[in-house]
């Protein structure tokens, strides 16, 4: 899983790659929430660092609903188009040198 945070607009959200497409984690999250039994998915990347397991399985979870319900995703192709500025993280938050483009996997 490779994680995103991005700026749109002013607002910052956070997301994972799925193939061609970001998934916005939070929006999914709140679409999805019938189908997560109660997990507590963190909004920002910053969030799920500090919620450490439990955190990555909500966020696990959450993208893999969404990839399977094509839910809250917006294709790369049109997140650059649009002008929104993307980040992908390179190495966890102690390891990261806020390089331009970078990836984190898990």
């Amino acid at each position: 899983m490779k994680l995103v945070t991005y700026t749109h607009h002013g607002a910052a959200h956070f997301g994972a790659i799925g193939g061609e497409s970001v998934i916005d984690v939070a929006l999914a999250a709140s679409i999805l929430r019938d189908r997560l039994d109660g997990a507590d998915v963190p909004s920002s990347l910053a969030a799920l660092v500090r919620g450490g397991d439990a955190a990555w399985d909500a966020v696990r979870r959450v993208v893999a609903l969404a990839e399977q319900t094509h839910t809250a995703m917006l294709p790369l192709a049109v997140l650059l188009y649009d002008g929104i500025v993307l980040n992908v993280l390179l190495a966890v938050l102690p390891a990261l040198k806020r390089p331009t483009i970078s990836a984190l996997s898990d």
